[in-house]
């Protein structure tokens, strides 16, 4: 109960940065799993507005696991668009990690930079592509970010489903009293 406050005071999402036993295990997945490739873990993201020094805004946290089960060749992309210009949104945070097998039970662990990202910029959106075009089996992927927005009016639309497998899908909101 106290980690779970602490927490809730901190905006921070509550979730264990760690390795799972089931994650590592091909067992815990399916048939219909592995004909895809890959599978989301988890993809859990809060909306929270925030006081910062005296302005209300929009915090939007993100993170997203990974797991690739076969050598389906298919490379592995991940998008983050947000909108800078009208919207006036802004990414403050992004970390990509990757954990790639090498042995048994071993992971060789790498953070990817920004600059492995292809950037593309439209009239209404910036968008941020990374891919992996040659995933190995077992590699879990783990993007985590932070997208700030002045807009409090139209929160980012929030997706359940996906085109793989996701084992876990959960968006979580925390507005203050005076909002409801």
């Amino acid at each position: 109960l106290c980690v779970m406050f602490v927490c809730l005071l901190t905006g921070q999402l509550a979730v264990q940065n760690l390795i799972s036993a089931d994650s590592l295990d091909a067992s815990f997945y399916t048939a219909e799993d592995s004909s895809y490739g890959k599978v989301i873990l988890h993809d859990i993201g809060s909306y929270t507005v925030v006081n910062q020094e005296g302005v209300l805004t929009s915090r939007y946290e993100y993170q997203k696991r990974w797991k690739i089960l076969s050598n389906a060749k298919v490379p592995l992309e991940e998008t983050i668009t947000f909108d800078p210009g009208i919207s006036a949104e802004e990414l403050v945070e992004l970390k990509v990690t990757t954990y790639t097998p090498s042995g048994e039970g071993m992971y060789v662990i790498e953070e990817v930079p920004i600059t492995a990202f292809e950037k593309e910029i439209t009239s209404i959106a910036y968008i941020l592509k990374h891919l992996i075009k040659d995933p190995v089996p077992g590699m879990l992927v783990d993007y985590e970010y932070v997208i700030v927005s002045p807009d409090l009016h139209f929160p980012r639309p929030w997706k359940f489903q996906h085109f793989v497998p996701c084992k876990l899908s959960e968006y979580t909101t925390s507005v203050p009293r005076k909002f409801s």
